[in-house]
């Protein structure tokens, strides 16, 4: 397999400035022993848990899903909501499909012109560049998902992991909602049943208790 380099989000432990952080996820870190140096900015606002009834109800229909395809469905159901509170308006491209001469020339003659494309004899893509954009999404919404995903991660490997098994507990990698871990035990399920309840539901979940 060829290597190709890429660039990767890595959790470390070295100082952060000008970090935002939610204000559940500080005082989790104030407790783990971070030393906060100096506060910026603090963002004061009312806050309500107004998407849970839709949440839970996708979550409840994916646990009783029939199919693999009602299961994928629910479950986008969710992640679109969150894939739109975090969209990056930047990102998106103004092409127009023209199968006019005379207005292609207009449109590649406009200081918003940024390039084209020739389909065939009768069709031509323009992309120009946005005048104007309007950012309307969201962002403290997804950010805030993001924060409290975090925060039931780190609370799981610290509390949970790190207190039972100490350094007989390696994190190898992790992602937003997984942890690989290489544990020294005899039985890991003994340790299971004996010490936390680990519930995997349908819609994914996962609840811990020591």
């Amino acid at each position: 397999m060829k290597y190709t380099p890429s660039t990767k989000l890595v959790p470390n432990l070295k100082d952060k400035k000008n970090y935002i952080t939610y204000y559940k996820n500080l005082q989790f870190y104030l407790k783990q022993g971070l030393k906060l140096e100096k506060v910026h900015k603090i963002l004061k606002f009312q806050q309500k848990p107004w998407l849970k009834k839709y949440i839970m109800f996708n979550t409840e229909q994916r646990k009783n899903s029939k199919s693999a395809f009602e299961k994928d469905f629910f479950k986008l159901m969710n992640n679109s909501v969150y894939g739109k509170t975090m969209e990056n308006i930047r990102n998106r491209v103004d092409v127009q499909l023209v199968n006019d001469e005379k207005k292609a020339q207009k449109l590649v003659a406009a200081p918003t012109f940024k390039r084209f494309k020739i389909f065939d004899n009768e069709l031509v893509g323009v992309e120009r560049v946005k005048k104007c954009l309007t950012l309307d999404k969201p962002i403290y919404v997804g950010f805030v998902i993001l924060e409290l995903s975090k925060l039931i991660m780190y609370n799981f490997h610290y509390n949970v992991m790190k207190k039972e098994y100490g350094d007989k507990a390696e994190l190898l990698f992790t992602d937003t909602d997984s942890l690989t871990y290489e544990v020294e035990t005899e039985d890991i399920y003994e340790d299971m049943s004996r010490h936390m309840v680990v519930c995997l539901s349908g819609g994914g979940g996962l609840n811990s208790k020591n």
